[in-house]
């Protein structure tokens, strides 16, 4: 049941964001498993959210974006995300702490 509460309001908060705060220039915004991290879609493409810190992470870049795992690691919890962009895959990862971002494509 707590799970559940929580999750409902984890909705409720991200469409207030949505509607009327700083996400509401987005087209789409993508709940993810990480408690911290939305992904955003403006004019076919996507980026990482933090919707705790108000803050758009990454650019406007990727044409497709997903969360592949959060680990803990000597700097923190990270959360990594799987991306494409112009035909390439590649990973993303996000230090939770300060947002600081590296990738790699393949």
């Amino acid at each position: 049941m707590d799970n559940l509460l929580k999750i409902i309001s984890m909705i409720v908060v991200l469409a207030m964001m949505v509607s009327c705060g700083p996400m509401s220039e987005y087209d789409k915004v993508e709940k993810t498993e990480a408690d911290s991290y939305v992904i955003v879609y403006k004019d076919s493409c996507c980026a990482v959210y933090d919707f705790k810190k108000e803050v758009q992470v990454t650019e406007l870049q990727y044409d497709s974006l997903h969360l592949r795992n959060r680990t803990d690691s000597e700097v923190g919890p990270i959360c990594v995300f799987v991306f494409k962009k112009d035909g390439h895959t590649g990973l993303l990862s996000v230090v939770e702490e300060n947002n600081e971002t590296m990738s790699i494509m393949f």
